[in-house]
């Protein structure tokens, strides 16, 4: 079977690994980073986490998205996939997110490995739709239940 690129599944597979060796090296470079800091074990464990789903899960999900491209699929990742794809999403986990993802391209600018453009792009669409994505993840999470005595809702009976 072939997926969306037109490779077959092995060939996918093994762009997929060699991507993710790639990702590694970006992760060292983090975490050299991060240790520079008076930030816990605990907190950098969760920014590695958080970036590591980013990009060796839905970058490398139906396509191979490179972790350059990243900044530019901020708003459907936040917006969407986390949301509907990732049984922990909630509002804070959003928020949670969005700061370990803003720190990591952070430092893959200041290493010069992406453009000022794609970082303050990054950082814009997080400021503009922060919000709205953790309202929408409210929503998504906590679905509406009718009341009995709603005239407008449903009556649910049960046998």
């Amino acid at each position: 079977m072939d997926t969306e690129d037109g490779l077959t599944n092995g060939e996918y597979e093994e762009l997929c690994a060699d991507m993710r060796a790639v990702n590694e090296q970006y992760f060292d470079l983090y975490i050299r980073d991060l240790s520079k800091t008076r930030i816990s074990r605990a907190k950098v464990n969760q920014y590695l986490g958080d970036v590591d789903v980013f990009l060796n899960d839905y970058l490398l999900r139906y396509s191979i998205h490179t972790m350059v491209e990243g900044p530019r699929m901020i708003a459907d990742y936040l917006g969407d996939f986390f949301i509907k794809k990732l049984p922990w999403s909630t509002p804070a986990s959003i928020k949670t997110t969005a700061t370990s993802l803003k720190k990591f391209y952070e430092c893959m600018l200041r290493h010069g490995k992406i453009p000022q453009a794609d970082y303050d792009f990054l950082c814009s669409e997080i400021r503009k739709n922060l919000a709205k994505w953790c309202k929408f993840c409210e929503a998504y999470n906590t679905p509406e239940k009718p009341e009995i005595d709603d005239p407008d809702g449903p009556l649910i009976f049960y046998l």
